[in-house]
């Protein structure tokens, strides 16, 4: 019996190379950050300018293309997302700082008014005075425009 060779690529081995699936998935981002963008233009965006290259990799991407921009969607939503939350993050971080320096500012503010107060009984019962008056015409404004 003779043994013939098989016809076709080797067993094992993948139409799609490493390097052509790095290339197509670029394409697919490109894709992605330009939606307008076509597959050719794409492809001399991330530099392949070769005729023979380009029509190899347009061949590869039609089976795949679903798949790969699947894939850059996704990246590029966790991308959006941990931007979004790294902002949130520092207004967090800002609005904690500014929490504090009003904490701080109140604080030496009580303290002050009480020594104040210690020390001139008869004009903190006034200021105490005029500003229940302040409050109650707050109140009654409030109930008249109802």
């Amino acid at each position: 019996m003779t043994q013939y060779n098989k016809r076709g690529r080797p067993a094992g081995s993948s139409r799609l190379n490493a390097e052509d699936g790095r290339h197509l998935r670029r394409v697919a981002e490109c894709m992605i950050l330009y939606p307008s963008l076509r597959l050719t233009p794409a492809l001399r965006e991330i530099g392949i300018d070769d005729e023979t290259a380009q029509r190899r990799l347009r061949r590869k991407w039609k089976p795949i293309a679903a798949e790969y921009l699947a894939e850059a969607k996704s990246r590029e939503a966790d991308l959006r997302y941990q931007q979004f939350m790294g902002g949130v993050r520092q207004v967090g971080d800002f609005l904690l700082q500014v929490a504090r320096v009003i904490d701080r500012a109140v604080t030496v503010g009580v303290e002050r008014y009480a020594t104040w107060a210690e020390a001139n009984p008869r004009e903190a019962e006034n200021l105490k005075r005029l500003m229940l008056g302040v409050r109650t015409a707050q109140i009654e404004a409030k109930a008249h425009r109802g």
